[in-house]
């Protein structure tokens, strides 16, 4: 009989700290509402490195087997994009019996971010450099990278505190997010004071160089460029957005972009186009002022430009 308590208290043990773990891989998870992960120090958990760490003579092997063990990376935010780095410093690096091999055991006494310098060992002791813990909170997306392919966290629920901070943060961020969401204008004229080309390509006098004009017809997804010459080019437009420091950008046609930064009537674009020959890039500078204009105007302006050209007239639009 006590055999038997003692074999369930142990599996419910057991149970219960599994249950406290979080294994994070190389696809991010999001922290589920109301708890929170955290890395520790002086707190055993296992890792999973990839192959190279145990191929000697390269970066990742160089880190793993030092004095002291260095794992990287530990990444938060979006894949490919993340917004925060971490990686921990330890005495102990244990291989973990009945796992594959690349399964170990440390003991972290040091968590370090994108700033630490391995010099600073010189004069600090592991132990004093770096954070003794670093929590990911409800929302955030948590993954890891470079020489690891796994690492495990520890879980637990959030404080309320805790809880009204990631709340009224969520709000913001929701906030902040509709403040960006774009929303069609109309159609807009920009006549250019100054254009300043970047680029041995000018795609054969197709409206790139000398350009006098762009129209943007926001809800007819049309972004068009006339030059002085009367050369008119039309882009059609794709995946139109606001960015945060008051500039709006565009995809125009398949390969190019187009980014507008605005200052009352005045607007600063820039044209970044692909080289068809070698696929390199021409860049375009362009200053000017921004005024709204209707579906005729626009009409009037582009017929009024094709006729000339047809008649053979002057049409340097300069003047």
């Amino acid at each position: 009989m006590k055999y038997l308590i003692l074999v369930f208290l142990l599996t419910f043990c057991l149970k219960g700290n599994s249950q406290n773990l979080i294994t994070v891989t190389q696809i991010p998870k999001v922290v589920p509402e109301g708890k929170k992960w955290i890395l520790k120090t002086n707190q055993k958990i296992l890792i999973e490195v990839n192959n190279s760490s145990l191929i000697a003579g390269n970066r990742c092997h160089s880190y793993l087997f030092s004095s002291p063990h260095i794992v990287t990376a530990i990444l938060e935010g979006n894949y490919g994009n993340p917004v925060a780095g971490y990686g921990l410093l330890s005495k102990t690096l244990e291989k973990e019996p009945y796992t594959n091999d690349y399964t170990y055991s440390i003991t972290p006494l040091s968590i370090v971010d994108n700033n630490f310098n391995l010099s600073s060992l010189k004069d600090y002791s592991i132990e004093t450099v770096g954070e003794r813990q670093v929590a990911f909170m409800s929302g955030q997306k948590v993954y890891v990278s470079g020489c690891l392919t796994s690492v495990q966290f520890f879980e637990s629920n959030m404080t309320q505190n805790e809880l009204q901070i990631a709340n009224q943060k969520k709000s913001e961020l929701e906030l902040k997010a509709k403040s960006l969401e774009y929303k069609p204008v109309g159609n807009r004229l920009v006549t250019i004071t100054k254009s300043s080309l970047n680029g041995k390509d000018d795609w054969e006098n197709r409206g790139i160089t000398g350009l006098t004009k762009v129209i943007i017809r926001d809800k007819k997804d049309e972004f068009i460029l006339i030059n002085a010459k009367g050369v008119i080019t039309n882009y059609g437009i794709g995946n139109k957005k606001n960015l945060e420091n008051g500039q709006q950008e565009f995809e125009i046609g398949r390969f190019d972009r187009a980014t507008l930064t605005f200052k009352d009537d005045q607007v600063i674009m820039s044209l970044r186009t692909v080289h068809h020959k070698d696929m390199g890039y021409t860049d375009v500078y362009i200053d000017g002022t921004i005024e709204l204009i209707s579906d005729e105007d626009v009409d009037i302006i582009l017929k009024q430009i094709q006729q000339s050209v047809k008649k053979g007239l002057n049409t340097d639009l300069r003047n």
